[in-house]
C-alpha cells in the first residue's frame, strides 16, 4: 500500500470513467467536530445544557509530494469493460429508499408516462449491440404463457431477426406488474441463453445479478445486472457503451455506470508526466471547474443578466446575439473533472482473509440511514481498488477539494503539496 516514501491515495474526477488522480500523501490528518454547544443554566449549581442534533464538520489534510514518473514501456494488456443497470435505484436519486416503479417504467400505471424505458449497450463507435425496452405485454408473441418470472416468456424478440432488439416483460397487460428484481433477472436470463446474428450473446457479455446499491434495499435482493465485456473484445466498448434512450420520467430511469474500459498497449512508457506536469494537471484543474448544479445556476444567471442587457439595448447586433447564445448555453454544461471523491486506503485486519495479516480498504463517511453495525470497520468489505460511486459510502468519501498549496524549491525535481478536502455528500 505505500510506495516506500508515501501512501498512494486517489482524487476522484466526475467524468463516466471516475477517472483517479494519484497523490502521494506523506502525512495524511482527518477531523470531525461536532456542533453541540452548551450553555450554563441559571440556579442550577454550575450545570449547563446543550442539544446534538447530529449535525458535524469534516476537514482532511493531506500533505505529500509530486515526484517524476519512472515507468519504462512495457506491455500492458487490455482492459475488460463493465457496467451495470440497478433497478433498486431511481435515476438522480442518492439511495432513495423511493425505489423504481416497474409499472412507471412499461409507460402504464398511474406511476408512468410516455414511451417504455430503452437501454442499450453500444460499442466505442456507437454501434448498437442490443437494445430492450421495459413493456406491459400478454404473450411472448408465440401465444406463450404469461411469465413475469426470468425465463423464456419474459421477453420477446422483435425487430426481425437481427435479435438486436427485445421486450422485457415488466406487466402481463392485464395490471399485473414484475418486481424489480424480476426484470433484473429477465435481463440476465435474455443475455445468458439467446444470440444475435448467430452469435451467443454471451461471445460479446457476461451479465450477472448483484445487490442493488441501495443500501435501504434488503440483503439479496439482485435488483441490478453488471454487465461484463468479453475478455476478446476487452477494448471495443468506451466511455458511452451503456446508455438510456427514451423512458417514462415521472417513474425514474435506473441508476447506470457507463462501460469503461482500455486498448491494449505498449506505449506507456510514452504517458510518463514529470512533477511539473502532474502540478499543472491539478492546479489548471482547481482554477477553472463547476459541478453540474452549480453549472446550471451560473448558466441561469449568465441567462438573466443577457436578457436585461437586450432589454436596455447593449446587444450590439444580431451576429454578436448569435455567439452570445451559444456561450451562455455553454455555462449549463458541467466539468468533466470536478473533483468530487477521495479514497484513501488504511490495512485492515477485521476484513483481512484467512492467512492474511492485512487487507486493504478505504476510509468512508457513513452518512445517512447507518445502524451501528454498519458505520465501522466491519462494514468495510470493499476492497480499496474498488470504484468510487457517488451511490455508496463504502467506495470512498464524497466531497471536494477547497484548498490547494504548492511548494517548490528551485533546482529540486520534487514538488511539495497541502491539500484540504471537505466531505461533503450534495455539491451543487
Amino acid at each position: 500500500m505505500s510506495s516506500g516514501y508515501a501512501t498512494p491515495i486517489r482524487l476522484i474526477l466526475d467524468d463516466d470513467e471516475k477517472t483517479a488522480i494519484r497523490l502521494d500523501a506523506t502525512r495524511i490528518g482527518m477531523s470531525v467536530e461536532r456542533k453541540t454547544g452548551g450553555s450554563p443554566i441559571p440556579f442550577s449549581r454550575g450545570k449547563r445544557f446543550g442539544m446534538d442534533l447530529n449535525m458535524s464538520n469534516s476537514v482532511i489534510v493531506i500533505d505529500g509530494v509530486f515526484v517524476d514518473d519512472t515507468v519504462s514501456a512495457a506491455a500492458v494488456e487490455a482492459t475488460a469493460a463493465v457496467g451495470e443497470i440497478d433497478f433498486g435505484i431511481k435515476s438522480n436519486d442518492i439511495l432513495s429508499q423511493n425505489i423504481p416503479d416497474v409499472a412507471g417504467l412499461t409507460g402504464t400505471g398511474t406511476n408512468g408516462f410516455g414511451p417504455p424505458s430503452v437501454y442499450q449497450l453500444r460499442n466505442k463507435e456507437n454501434d448498437i449491440i442490443i437494445s430492450f425496452s421495459i413493456e406491459d405485454f400478454a404473450t411472448n408473441g408465440t401465444g406463450g404463457g404469461v411469465a413475469l418470472t426470468p425465463g423464456t416468456n419474459a421477453y420477446l424478440q422483435v425487430g426481425g431477426t437481427s435479435g438486436t432488439t427485445w421486450k422485457i416483460r415488466g406487466g402481463d397487460g392485464a395490471g399485473n406488474y414484475a418486481t424489480n428484481a424480476q426484470v433484473a433477472g429477465s435481463i440476465q436470463h435474455l443475455m445468458a441463453n439467446q444470440s444475435i446474428g448467430g452469435a451467443a450473446l454471451t461471445t460479446k457479455f457476461t451479465a450477472a445479478l448483484a445487490d442493488s446499491s441501495n443500501t435501504s434495499r434488503a440483503v439479496n435482493n439482485n435488483e441490478k445486472v453488471v454487465f461484463t465485456a468479453a475478455t476478446a473484445l476487452a477494448g471495443e466498448y468506451g466511455a458511452d457503451g451503456l446508455v438510456r434512450g427514451a423512458g417514462t420520467r415521472k417513474a425514474g430511469a435506473r441508476y447506470l455506470t457507463t462501460y469503461f474500459g482500455s486498448d491494449a498497449t505498449t506505449t506507456v512508457g510514452l504517458n510518463k508526466k514529470s512533477a511539473g506536469d502532474k502540478v499543472q494537471d491539478l492546479y489548471g484543474i482547481l482554477h477553472n471547474t463547476i459541478r453540474g448544479g452549480s453549472a446550471r445556476l451560473s448558466g441561469a444567471a449568465a441567462g438573466v443578466t443577457g436578457a436585461l442587457s437586450r432589454f436596455v439595448g447593449n446587444v450590439v447586433n444580431e451576429k454578436d446575439r448569435g455567439s452570445y447564445w451559444s456561450d451562455t448555453g455553454n455555462a449549463f454544461l458541467k466539468s468533466n473533472d470536478y473533483p468530487i471523491g477521495l479514497q484513501i486506503p488504511y490495512n485492515s485486519m477485521i476484513q483481512a482473509a484467512d492467512g492474511q495479516l492485512y487487507t486493504a480498504r478505504n476510509f468512508f463517511v457513513p452518512t445517512g440511514d447507518k445502524h451501528q453495525g454498519e458505520k465501522g470497520s466491519e462494514a468495510n468489505d470493499l476492497s480499496a481498488d474498488v470504484e468510487f460511486s457517488t451511490t455508496d459510502n463504502y467506495t470512498g468519501i464524497q466531497g471536494t477539494v477547497k484548498n490547494l498549496e504548492i511548494g517548490y524549491d528551485a533546482g529540486e525535481a520534487v514538488y511539495r503539496f497541502t491539500l484540504t478536502f471537505l466531505p461533503i455528500d450534495m455539491i451543487f
